[in-house]
């Protein structure tokens, strides 16, 4: 009789109760139960026998028992030191996972997956993130050398909601703008509560993002710039781009009537607000900073 997969929620209880286990607030654990949602992700993913995958906190193998099933390669890092052996032992019947006791944000991702990929071939990301560290370990992923063509991402729904948002709307800022500049991002389905043991107290959801290189590349004069520009058009939501930009670069030598034929040479209005800008509102703009 074939065992219960590792998601199903009679399943993870016994994990959890033969290994002496209990989620760690301190580190965001929540352990997905919801053999739907597990399945769903992969699907969303559209994992292949031929892809490489790398995978940021299975926590007892969920997600990576779906993805195996695959016969894809799967290459999974996992922070806590209680996890390993329980992943061993539950997905010792894969010869295609292979699991990384590493902080992914620490690691040398280059010469740690080297050892089991063709990095000179795709990879997809799968992760289910912990909360508080969702932005930080998706950029250290976005600005690594990796030829990643995806990331699906199961994340808290608020962050997904700034990450999809468009111009115009409450949730969009600096992280919209970052995402969207090197992919196009969609939420595939929310995830409950009841979907995880113990039960988190806000909605998740599953992102989608299709990786299609920076898509601005050549027209930005100068991204570090850019970046400045953006984070101080949204300092303060509700004053204008232009209060914005003069707080921030009055300091930098730039006058207020600077700052004034700044926005009219990017063709903004000075009472506009920054959630009112376009990317290329934005490129315009820092163009036109570096210009003056």
């Amino acid at each position: 009789m074939k065992s219960l997969p590792i998601g199903d929620p009679i399943k993870t209880s016994q994990i959890i109760h033969d290994y002496g286990l209990r989620a760690k607030k301190s580190l965001g654990q929540n352990f997905l139960t919801d053999l739907n949602v597990l399945e769903n992700i992969v699907e969303s993913a559209e994992i292949t026998p031929e892809d490489q995958v790398l995978e940021v906190g299975p926590g007892i193998g969920s997600i990576t028992q779906q993805l195996a099933e695959t016969g894809c390669k799967v290459v999974s890092f996992e922070i806590d030191q209680r996890f390993i052996t329980v992943l061993d032992d539950v997905l010792s019947e894969y010869d295609n996972v292979a699991i990384i006791n590493q902080d992914v944000l620490k690691a040398d991702l280059d010469k740690e997956l080297s050892v089991y990929f063709d990095l000179d071939k795709p990879i997809k990301i799968v992760a289910n993130l912990p909360y508080y560290i969702t932005t930080p370990i998706m950029f250290k992923l976005l600005e690594s050398r990796l030829k990643l063509t995806s990331m699906t991402v199961l994340m808290q729904k608020e962050v997904a909601d700034r990450i999809v948002a468009n111009h115009g709307s409450k949730n969009w800022g600096p992280l919209s703008i970052a995402v969207q500049m090197v992919g196009d991002p969609e939420i595939s389905f929310a995830v409950p509560p009841k979907s995880f043991n113990p039960a988190p107290k806000v909605t998740s959801a599953i992102l989608n993002l299709r990786l299609t290189g920076n898509k601005y590349q050549d027209v930005i004069f100068d991204h570090q710039l850019f970046d400045q520009v953006v984070n101080a058009g949204f300092k303060q939501r509700r004053k204008t781009i232009y209060n914005n930009l003069k707080q921030a670069f009055g300091a930098k030598g730039k006058s207020p009537e600077d700052i004034k034929l700044i926005l009219k040479n990017a063709n903004i209005p000075e009472n506009y607000r920054a959630e009112q800008l376009t990317i290329n509102d934005f490129i315009r703009l820092t163009n036109c900073v570096q210009l003056r």
